[in-house]
């Protein structure tokens, strides 16, 4: 029984190849996959392709698409997403790479791009280096071998991840492995020539500020709301006005309650590295998270900014918060919860945030079951202080 396409593909052709040539120019790097760095950079990738077109000026540039730092093993890429829209709001309708390789390196998931949604949706692929065009109707040769390079892609970056990840396990295990910048904990800045964290003067007084609200039993929603109304940056905006990340996304990050619970149980601050928290085991799977009795921690590895008797108070102080809450009498549970159901799919008319499930509770004494209503994720995280209330009931 032949296999089936996980994905929705466009019944009929959208465009034809015979109309002009409006391409697009697709880049990706990823140093996880084992991509070298200085051959496969965004930049030579995008000269290769120009340098071919100069030869073609019946193809027309369009637009330009890369994502730097997303391995090929998936498609859930920025970029990527963006071109096939544009593909089929018939911005576009052909597709050009440097090497089969940059469009991914998972084999299935790849053939399925090359053999059957681009073909449905009469998009023309040319990669370059690979001398293949779904146009030329003389390339029954290059297209034979297609397959076997993305059989090899698929098997070349399995093997190197599992290189990189036993290397980077025999660091981790010594004390010597050193976390991307994007991974540091706030309050610390990327030491690479020593190998190890520095404090950092603008975060790390944050940090202490956080830890002595604590312990004076400032809830973490009020110090969520303390931060945010003084202007103070989160984390993610940190890095994205750093330029650590360039995701919008952050631009505009608030405080919010995960954020200072990770902070105040995080060990990192009396100066130990800790390796291991999540865990992926095999290239293409999903992270999860590991077990506390799995971590590999060090101590002693930078400065400390917290105290040890400092963050034990803080921690007392949370168990007893616990514990308390844990007498509590339960509420009624609810009967219809639909939350999983429209999770991504419901945003803010106001600000675009996403609307979040929150549980509405009934008196204790009351009979009727507590009930899902949704709100601007922006105005619940923020304590209320951004965008307004949009209280609608499931």
């Amino acid at each position: 029984m032949a296999r089936k396409s996980r994905f929705n593909v466009v019944s009929k052709p959208i465009f034809v190849i015979e109309e002009e040539c409006l391409c697009g120019i697709y880049s990706r790097l990823s140093v996880e996959d084992g991509d070298d760095e200085e051959q496969n950079s965004i930049g030579n990738q995008k000269k290769i392709v120009l340098d071919f077109l100069n030869e073609h000026p019946e193809i027309k540039v369009v637009g330009f698409y890369s994502d730097n730092g997303y391995t090929g093993m998936n498609y859930n890429r920025p970029d990527f997403k963006r071109m096939m829209q544009d593909l089929r709001d018939g911005i576009i309708n052909c597709v050009i790479i440097k090497d089969i390789s940059r469009l991914g390196r998972h084999f299935i998931l790849t053939s399925e791009y090359v053999e059957s949604i681009f073909p449905e949706m009469q998009v023309r692929l040319i990669s370059v280096n690979d001398d293949y065009d779904s146009a030329d109707e003389t390339s029954d040769a290059t297209a034979l071998t297609l397959p076997l390079k993305m059989v090899m892609n698929d098997y070349y970056v399995k093997d190197i991840s599992r290189k990189i990840r036993s290397s980077i396990t025999a660091k981790m295990d010594e004390g010597s492995f050193l976390p991307s910048a994007g991974s540091i904990a706030y309050g610390y800045i990327r030491n690479p020539e020593k190998n190890t964290f520095d404090i950092d003067k603008v975060s790390a007084p944050v940090v202490k500020r956080i830890y002595i609200l604590k312990a004076k039993h400032y809830s973490i929603n009020e110090i969520c709301k303390m931060l945010n109304q003084e202007g103070i940056p989160s984390p993610g905006k940190l890095r994205y006005i750093r330029g650590i990340t360039t995701n919008p996304k952050y631009e505009n990050a608030i405080w919010v309650r995960k954020t200072i619970r990770k902070i105040l149980s995080d060990v990192v601050y009396l100066g130990c590295r800790v390796h291991g928290r999540v865990k992926r085991d095999k290239i293409g799977l999903d992270k999860y998270r590991r077990d506390e009795s799995e971590w590999t921690i060090i101590p002693n590895a930078h400065p400390a900014i917290i105290t040890q008797e400092l963050f034990d108070q803080v921690q007392q102080i949370i168990a007893e918060e616990e514990n308390k809450r844990a007498n509590f009498n339960a509420r009624a549970a609810i009967e219809n919860d639909t939350r999983e159901l429209f999770r991504e799919k419901l945003f803010c008319a106001e600000c675009g945030a996403r609307l979040v499930g929150c549980k509405g509770t009934q008196r204790v004494t009351s009979k009727l079951p507590s009930y899902v209503y949704y709100n601007c994720r922006k105005y619940v995280d923020s304590q209320h202080l951004h965008c307004s209330n949009h209280h609608i009931n499931q």
